[in-house]
């Protein structure tokens, strides 16, 4: 959106965070469930991946703090793969950095972090629209209000800096 002074960008959705997901999805799954696969699935209001295989040692992610989940390579040799492309950085650190990079974006509210569940074979990650709500689309001059408000509460006085510190720049 663009603002008097600078353009507001209210993504829908982290697109790093989903693709730390799909990575983390194709890293994991259980390549051993014969026509199993990773799906994509993309609502209005979510996207939605699933793969095959649940937790390696039988928990429930839901149940889980993801701050301590330990890191387990069900499939070491493509988690080496990806290590080597450096489409990730290092073990265990994919739910924690997909939540973060959603809680980053400028226009994120509480309740809409990545979740994560475990059924007996899947894995699921869910990751809400940040621009929509039980009633739909949330008018983007809403969303701009809140995000707005929010920058007038914590601003970023770059004149005054300037002046205070302008001769030491210089």
């Amino acid at each position: 959106m663009k603002m008097p002074n600078y353009r507001l960008n209210l993504p829908d959705y982290s697109d790093r965070a989903i693709f730390e997901g799909l990575v983390n999805h194709l890293i994991h799954r259980d390549y051993t469930v014969m026509g199993g696969e990773v799906h994509i699935d993309i609502y209005d209001d979510r996207v939605e991946l699933v793969s095959p295989g649940a937790m390696l040692d039988g928990t429930q992610i839901q149940d889980r703090d993801i701050y301590k989940v330990p890191s387990m390579r069900r499939n070491p040799v493509i988690a080496d793969v990806f290590t080597q492309l450096d489409y990730m950085e290092k073990r265990g650190s994919g739910l924690r950095k997909m939540r973060e990079l959603t809680e980053k974006l400028p226009n994120f509210l509480q309740g809409k972090e990545p979740q994560y569940q475990t059924e007996a074979t899947s894995f699921y990650t869910t990751f809400y629209n940040l621009n929509w709500n039980e009633n739909g689309r949330i008018p983007v001059e809403e969303v701009a209000n809140r995000v707005n408000s929010t920058l007038k509460k914590y601003p970023v006085n770059e004149e005054c800096s300037e002046e205070k510190f302008g001769e030491n720049l210089r």
